[in-house]
């Protein structure tokens, strides 16, 4: 009984005489696996999971010299991994004197720093508001510095690649680099197109290229961001890693092919396990696929999820998490506002907000349709079911959409949601920030505010505002002096990556059903820099489903993942 290494590269054999014991082995290997009948074997994708499973199993069983270069090399880099860890554990920015930093990092910074700056693949599993980008762009500029890179392609949402190209970079990176930069736009101005020409002229300047992860699915931003990558030397970060959590996405395949062709790769996000474990299999993927060692995203999840239900294709649980944390914890650090820094705690609060006559019939209408069409097993999917409880979220906000998608004013005359969220804010008396889920409602917002406070006070950010826009409303709204002080929403657009601050309030006008999406949003005001304490307001119409999914969010549920076409009721 022996392994042995094909002569195709990741590939090998498992061979043995008849054993029905060692067949039931064969058939188990966590790999893609195959019977090769003309030649007696077992063919396998050669992962240390797939490996180790068969020695555990097989103790008898022998390997050849390149099976045990192969599992030597893997021990070896854990162990190194886990050595530069230890070194870097409880590290302090005074400590730190072969780099000059431009702004002198917190101590929990500095550890981060000192654990990835010389690690090919690192997760920086910081939470949000802990200044992982400044340790990011620290590692680029130490890595330029000793010549291991001359470039920085850095995948991000497309709210923030602004924010890194013009806020974070002029920040943190050293005054002794001289870099130009670029950022990807698909109906680039003549400004934007001379910037990103500019990155391939050869003049030993730092070359930073920062593109959208959305964008990462077309076709010409693909094609730009992997030649960049293919005639550099870049070190490659992936700006919130769980943008890219669906293995088969064309998002995450790019991130895969980029990476390829970058030595030095890091991913960062303060929510890597939002729906479960099994988010992590896909952003590891993009570091290096041999440190989760799981050939296909199935044989992971056969590993780590225990499945059930119907045809048992539902995860039910999950399994074995305390050797998956071991095995992503020597290339990964994980750290918590509450531990590292001295800032104010969230406060939580409802403002309740009742229903005008007319919403409360249309809500009671549409409610018994509703439940019409699960009688009628109309509501075939999940997805379905989600789409159908947004008219619920829409009727609360005063409106509804018509079947030609235009939105219908329900009442009117009164809108109670906005006259409430008129009260909250003028007894704030300072900025603060509004997050509406829909484009009809950041619009109407932004109206009545403008109207109520006066012109000028209020601005949209959402997926139509321009970059050029974006740009402005951030430093704006940052400044104290400024007339603006009302940031109105999208959670979509602005929850991601923007330092906001300047405002100790945030309303909930509408909440969006990702658990992900609500800690990101909560965290542009509660982050570095804050000095006041953060209050959360939630608009809740009681006995509706507002009161369903702020209980499911404040309880870390992602409701997304909760509802499925059995329970949809429940809900409203």
């Amino acid at each position: 009984m022996r392994i042995i290494s094909a002569p195709v590269k990741g590939i090998a054999y498992f061979q043995f005489d008849y054993d029905p014991a060692v067949i039931a082995v064969a058939r188990s290997i966590p790999s893609h696996r195959k019977w090769d009948d003309e030649h007696k074997h077992w063919r396998f994708k050669a992962t240390e999971p797939a490996i180790r499973h068969i020695l555990k199993y097989c103790p008898s069983c022998k390997v050849d010299a390149g099976i045990a270069d192969f599992l030597k090399s893997r021990e070896d880099q854990r162990a190194n991994a886990r050595s530069e860890q230890s070194k870097a554990s409880g590290a302090t920015a005074s400590e730190i004197r072969d780099h000059k930093f431009k702004t002198k990092p917190f101590d929990h910074q500095a550890e981060a720093f000192l654990r990835s700056r010389d690690m090919e693949s690192f997760a920086l599993f910081m939470e949000q508001g802990t200044g992982k980008t400044k340790v990011a762009i620290d590692n680029a500029a130490y890595l330029f510095a000793k010549g291991e890179i001359d470039s920085l392609v850095v995948a991000c949402p497309n709210s923030v690649k602004t924010n890194w190209a013009f806020d974070e970079l002029e920040a943190h990176l050293p005054d002794w680099v001289n870099y130009d930069v670029a950022y990807w736009e698909a109906t680039a101005n003549k400004k934007e197109k001379l910037a990103l020409e500019e990155l391939s002229n050869p003049n030993g300047n730092f070359k930073i290229l920062i593109v959208n992860i959305e964008g990462l699915s077309t076709e010409r931003a693909t094609k730009f961001a992997l030649n960049f990558c293919k005639l550099r030397n870049p070190m490659l970060v992936i700006d919130e890693s769980s943008r890219i959590k669906k293995y088969g996405a064309a998002r995450s395949k790019t991130c895969r092919h980029m990476a390829k062709h970058c030595k030095y790769r890091r991913i960062m996000t303060g929510t890597p396990v939002t729906q479960g474990p099994l988010d992590l299999y896909s952003q590891m993927a993009v570091l290096d696929e041999h440190i989760l060692g799981y050939s296909s995203y199935y044989s992971f999840r056969g590993r780590y999820a225990v499945m059930g239900g119907w045809e048992n294709k539902m995860i039910i649980g999950y399994q074995n998490l305390e050797e998956l944390t071991e095995t992503i914890e020597p290339y990964s650090y994980r750290i918590l506002k509450k531990d590292c820094l001295d800032i104010p705690e969230k406060i939580y609060q409802k403002v309740y907000v009742q229903h005008t006559k007319e919403q409360k019939r249309a809500y009671a209408n549409m409610r018994k349709n509703m439940l019409t069409d699960l009688a009628d097993g109309t509501v075939a999917s999940a997805s379905i079911a989600l789409v159908k409880l947004q008219r619920f979220q829409q009727i609360n906000s005063n409106f509804i959409k018509n079947e030609f998608d235009k939105e219908v004013v329900i009442d009117t005359a009164k809108n109670p949601r906005l006259d409430a969220l008129c009260e909250i804010l003028e007894s704030h008396g300072g900025k603060a920030i509004i997050w509406a889920r829909y484009k009809y409602d950041v619009k109407e917002i932004t109206e009545r505010l403008n109207k109520e406070f006066g012109r000028g006070c209020a601005a949209s950010f959402f997926g139509e505002t321009s970059t050029q826009e974006r740009t402005d409303i951030r430093k704006r709204f940052q400044n104290s002096g400024d007339e603006l002080d009302f940031f109105v929403g999208n959670p979509a657009a602005g929850g991601i990556g923007l330092t906001l601050t300047a405002a100790s309030l945030v309303i909930y006008y509408s909440n969006d059903f990702s658990l992900e999406s609500r800690l990101q949003s909560e965290d542009r005001a509660h982050r570095i820099g804050q000095v006041k304490n953060v209050t959360y307001i939630d608009l809740v119409t009681p006995n509706t489903i507002d009161e369903k999914i702020v209980s499911a969010l404040r309880e870390k549920r992602d409701m997304a993942a909760l509802v499925n076409k059995d329970n949809v009721g429940q809900w409203i």
